[in-house]
């Protein structure tokens, strides 16, 4: 069985400052959590059928998120990232790193010809960058002028 990664999330000397790599090491290692339960799909099904498995699957949930939750209000009180819901930082991650253990589990074609740091690092820069078109002057992009809809 593979040993899980673990993130310290009160402090992340090698990436203090950078934001993008922040989130890329929270993502790897709630994936490499993931995948450490073998047939993680199994244990997802377990906890919506048996009331034992659900209360301890929500107990260990609930244990991550509160520990995740305080860091990325860390993360806003340091200037890193804008003010945002962090239990629904928390919940997206998640649903990011289960989304992707099952698709893998489930043997997606078009996720397993994709190393997973490539994809983690496309994912954050969409989270970290946005998706909405920027403003440019002369053909350069101004980022904190993100046009509004």
């Amino acid at each position: 069985m593979k040993e899980a990664t673990t993130v310290n999330f009160t402090i992340l000397p090698e990436n203090k400052g950078d934001l993008g790599k922040i989130l890329s090491a929270i993502m790897i290692a709630q994936l490499d959590q993931n995948s450490i339960v073998p047939m993680f799909t199994l244990l997802l099904h377990e906890a919506g059928v048996d009331p034992v498995v659900r209360k301890k699957f929500n107990e260990q949930l609930k244990e991550m998120r509160n520990e995740r939750v305080d860091f990325y209000k860390q993360l806003e009180k340091s200037g890193l990232m804008r003010k945002v819901s962090a239990s629904t930082m928390t919940i997206l991650i998640s649903v990011i790193a289960i989304g992707y253990t099952t698709l893998l589990e489930s043997g997606d074609a078009a996720l397993l010809k994709i190393p997973v740091e490539k994809l983690v690092n496309e994912i954050v820069d969409i989270l970290v960058n946005d998706l909405k078109p920027l403003k440019t002057k002369n053909g350069v992009v101004f980022k904190e002028e993100i046009i509004k809809n």
